[in-house]
């Protein structure tokens, strides 16, 4: 794998990055914050405005690209990046077997497939007889017709293999892994879930097993136990250094590199699964607290999702796109995409199969998840019994490998998420990556833009960090010192693109803490202006001048100290606890923008956008 992570003081087993240390409970008279530990605190993954929490045993406890909210979702069944691998041998006639007889006659019922000419019937020994079928040749022959008829979709590598011999054994194998879609399994694959806390029916590695680094913007992992199998992932997100552009793009990719270092071939498949959020809202977590701690409401209507597939220079793309017709408007509107690139001449050379679900039902996603680890495919069929437009559906992305000894294959699951909408009071914009794109497409705009430019963007972030590091060199006599001090200074910027609002007039707010919902507080702003001014110094620039207008703002409006917010008539114990800014005043250190929900509590005397936000009485 090129384009690694060159440094890092941030690394370790997973397990021990993600235990709980001593601390002391920090509380401010306005603001309880929220549980933080090393176990539900990860790398902001996305771009700015744009992300969620990644951690280094493959949670995904929360995300902030609701523009100002914080949402917690560790207590739901939602997840991000939620990742599946299976080993098995290459299928031939010994590792079939059947998930469920039961469900295989059922199916057949309405499917009646000829085996050696004719149909099984229900004394048979159903497993002898389909294997007996694909012995001798003649399953895919005997059914061609059929299968067009029932609209069964053959995978690109059992296409491939009919182009080169229809009738040989390895092509009937294939065909009926298609056929039956699940119910004819691969015996001999061992499935796991790359998140170490996962819940799934399908055992999850352990964080024991997981090496972690992190420089952002990546982070790499190293699964170990998965036998004779290698395998190696980098998450990357596309800040490079001075191009707002890509820094503001909503996406993110997991670069694979899979290695067999046994001596027989393998059969290799990785999945990914990913629910529609669109239509949902945010609820707030904790009434009456002073936050933007929220938990989400899930309101799935008319969800809409479709195959996509291009190809940019040698990169292949298979994905799938996911939209709604809801007539209501939800706090997450827009589109997602989830898909799979790889280079095309793996497709051509058939060492690679990308097969796409474009939509489930989200209960069934588990026993999809599973069919495609123990076929190595999934099909564009969507079992949807009685559709009422108000379930919740997810799309599933397939890659499977088949890699001889010594070989190694890379891939990447691109996601996009297009959530353009800005709604903090009442302001109202879109997001800064809008102004590069056109509103129709977006999703599979950016992803173009990507799909050319994946090795120069890894190959930029590699050099700023090095980059970086030589600056520490030079100001540091010890290199651990060094090291250290550039590990720390380079993951600072996973909380400015956490913890902010970023608009396509560059108007860009930075949150006091990630629930706390106060922006550009002029000492917090003081220690992430450094950040800015390394990655985009043009934006801080827009920032001071959001500043000079609220240092010159007048508001001759009384308001009264945060203890008083909730309390408009309450006796004050002293006048200082409440004021009027008739005139321009001085810079204060707590100047800031306030730009938060009318629904949420506010702290101290807080005025809108451009004008002082909250004043030091004392």
């Amino acid at each position: 794998m090129k384009n690694t992570i060159p440094y890092t003081s941030y690394a370790g087993n997973a397990q021990q990055l993600t235990t709980k240390g001593d601390a002391i409970e920090f509380i401010q008279p306005w603001y309880t914050p929220i549980s933080t530990t090393p176990e539900n605190t990860g790398m902001a993954v996305g771009g700015i405005g744009n992300t969620f929490s990644l951690t280094p045993t493959g949670s995904t406890p929360n995300f902030s690209f609701i523009p100002g909210i914080f949402v917690d979702i560790s207590d739901e069944d939602i997840h991000l990046n939620d990742f599946y691998i299976s080993i098995a041998e290459v299928p031939n006639l010994d590792s079939l077997g059947l998930k469920s007889e039961v469900e295989a006659r059922n199916y057949l019922g309405y499917y009646p497939a000829l085996f050696s000419g004719k149909t099984i019937d229900a004394h048979s020994n159903l497993l002898a007889e389909i294997k007996a079928s694909l012995s001798n040749g003649r399953f895919y022959a005997d059914n061609r017709e059929s299968l067009i008829r029932w609209n069964i979709e053959l995978s690109p590598r059992s296409l491939d293999a009919i182009v080169k011999d229809a009738s040989s054994v390895q092509t009937q194998i294939l065909v009926a892994l298609d056929f039956f879609k699940g119910l004819l399994i691969n015996t001999s694959a061992v499935a796991r879930q790359l998140d170490a806390g996962g819940t799934s029916e399908i055992e999850s590695v352990s964080a024991r097993d997981i090496d972690y680094r992190a420089l952002y913007p990546m982070a790499e992992y190293e699964y170990q136990g998965l036998g004779e199998v290698s395998l190696r992932r980098k998450v990357v997100s596309p800040l490079v250094k001075e191009n707002a552009k890509l820094c503001s793009l909503p996406s993110h990719w997991n670069h694979f590199e899979v290695t067999n270092h046994g001596s027989e071939a393998k059969s290799i498949t990785l999945v990914q699964p990913l629910l529609n959020l669109l239509g949902s809202t945010y609820r707030k977590g904790r009434d009456g607290i002073q936050d933007s701690f929220c938990t989400l409401t899930q309101n799935p209507i008319n969800q809409v999702h479709s195959k996509v597939e291009y190809q940019v220079e040698d990169q292949a793309y298979l994905g799938i796109s996911m939209g709604t017709n809801s007539p209501f408007q939800g706090d997450i509107a827009g589109e997602v995409s989830l898909g799979i690139a790889v280079d095309s001449k793996l497709i051509d050379s058939g060492r690679v199969s990308v097969t796409i679900k474009p939509q489930i039902y989200s209960t069934n996603t588990e026993t999809e998840v599973i069919n495609a680890l123990m076929t190595g495919r999934t099909d564009v069929d969507f079992n949807r019994g009685i559709y009422s437009g108000r379930e919740a559906l997810s799309g599933l992305a397939v890659i499977n490998i088949e890699l001889e000894a010594g070989e190694s294959c890379e891939l990447r699951f691109l996601q996009t998420q297009d959530y353009s909408k800005i709604a903090l009071g009442d302001w109202h914009s879109q997001k800064a990556y809008t102004q590069y794109f056109y509103d129709v497409q977006r999703t599979a705009q950016i992803n173009k833009h990507l799909l050319a430019r994946f090795d120069t963007i890894e190959s930029a972030l590699v050099e700023q960090q090095t980059e970086y590091l030589a600056l520490a060199n030079s100001q540091f006599e010890d290199e651990n010192r060094a090291e250290r001090f550039a590990t720390m200074a380079m993951n600072t910027l996973s909380f400015l693109a956490e913890s902010t609002v970023w608009d396509r007039e560059n108007k860009f707010l930075v949150k006091e803490c990630v629930d706390y919902p106060f922006f550009n507080s002029l000492d917090v702003y003081f220690y992430g202006s450094f950040s800015i001014l390394y990655l985009l110094p043009e934006i801080d620039g827009c920032v001071m001048k959001d500043f000079a207008k609220a240092i010159l703002a007048e508001d001759p409006t009384q308001r009264r100290y945060w203890e008083y917010e909730d309390k408009p008539f309450a006796e004050l114990i002293d006048v200082k606890y409440q004021a009027r800014v008739p005139f321009a005043v001085r810079l204060s250190m707590i100047l800031g923008v306030r730009l938060i929900s009318s629904q949420m509590p506010t702290v101290g005397i807080m005025l809108k956008s451009g004008r002082i936000s909250r004043l030091n009485l004392f």
